[in-house]
């Protein structure tokens, strides 16, 4: 079952709209940039609060890894306070995440990461902080988020293996000229070159096997290795700069064609991703008609 989840909201508790949901159920933060498992969903539980018309707060714990199915002190697990406002045609938000491990001791490697390898024994304390904004002014949409991450990463015995220091950007816009859109996108996320150091400054990324809508490609980030690392796919922007010209035509009704070009580039060159010493990635078209 990809979703089974159970919902409540009311106004009785608090005297505004609010409620719980919790089961199954798709989970993402914020617009997705760092943590989005919208396919395949995780165990979670959902609050939510909207204390003013337009405004609305969500904590949100979900279940990301579990280790000995007899004991819940040995996971890792999200904790996520998310706060966004809808003025009229904008929307604006913030986030904090937390990803914890309370005791991974005995545990085996952690595949489920991708960019992020936490191997037995290692505790991880990742932290997100996440804001962002999109609208309409006229006839473009606009888009813009960024994320700056901070936390640890260390050995059983409390010792920092190493710290985070990653951080992405997205920028985005399209402009609608019946019956044509045209758009354009820049994404960035950080790498690390220097694996010899303990800080980790590329951007950690939990995308959960989707077509990443801030890089949106079908090839790359979906069917080939990424330049987070050899042998790792759906990474999202992690250690990926990329840009994006396209265009949406409607020629007649019910035909719909979409075309986007997007040039690749490594952030940082990585001796482990599967393209050398080389930032250069390369490029990829992709038509799509409905």
């Amino acid at each position: 079952l990809l979703e089974a989840w159970i919902a409540y909201t009311g106004t009785g508790l608090l005297g505004v709209p609010a409620g719980i949901k919790l089961g199954h159920m798709p989970v993402v933060v914020g617009e997705g940039t760092f943590f989005d498992h919208r396919r395949y969903g995780d165990d979670a539980i959902l609050l939510y609060v909207e204390p003013a018309k337009g405004t609305e707060i969500n904590l949100l714990t979900a279940k990301l890894f579990e280790n000995a199915a007899t004991d819940n002190t040995d996971d890792i697990d999200l904790y996520s306070l998310m706060l966004t406002h809808k003025a009229g045609a904008h929307t604006i938000g913030a986030n904090y995440s937390l990803i914890k491990s309370d005791n991974l001791a005995g545990a085996g490697a952690v595949a489920t990461y991708r960019s992020l390898a936490i191997a037995g024994g290692d505790q991880i304390n990742l932290q997100n902080i996440g804001v962002f904004a999109k609208g309409k002014i006229g006839q473009v949409d606009y888009k813009a988020t960024a994320d700056f991450q901070f936390g640890k990463l260390e050995d059983n015995a409390g010792g920092k293996r190493e710290s985070y220091r990653g951080y992405g950007i997205t920028l985005g816009a399209n402009y609608k000229l019946d019956p044509v859109t045209i758009r354009a996108n820049f994404v960035y996320g950080s790498g690390d070159s220097n694996g010899d150091d303990n800080k980790n400054k590329a951007f950690q990324t939990f995308v959960g096997n989707v077509i990443d809508p801030n890089l949106p490609t079908v090839v790359y980030n979906w069917r080939v290795d990424t330049a987070a690392g050899s042998g790792i796919r759906g990474t999202g922007i992690a250690n990926t700069t990329a840009y994006n010209l396209g265009v949406t035509a409607s020629p007649m009704k019910d035909l719909t064609a979409h075309l986007d070009y997007y040039l690749l580039r490594a952030s940082k060159k990585l001796a482990s991703s599967g393209f050398g010493s080389d930032k250069d990635i390369g490029s990829e078209l992709d038509l799509k008609v409905t």
